[in-house]
């Protein structure tokens, strides 16, 4: 998964209103290790980005 697929995934989840996670900005990297954990502003808990893709099939994003 790419740094700006998953940016579109937090976009979809932030206007659902689902999550609160600001977007990543990184240059060095085009893609995003699954390990990672981002923090969930609205839940005040980290969230893996497996975990925001599985939220995101639930919610019924398009493109997974």
């Amino acid at each position: 998964m790419t740094i700006d697929d998953l940016n579109k995934l937090l976009v979809f989840l932030k206007v659902k209103g689902l999550l609160e996670v600001q977007y990543l900005d990184v240059k060095e990297s085009k893609m995003i290790h699954k390990g990672i954990q981002l923090y969930d502003y609205k839940t005040r808990k980290f969230i893996s980005v497996d975990d925001i893709i599985a939220l995101a099939k639930e919610a019924g994003h398009p493109n997974l």
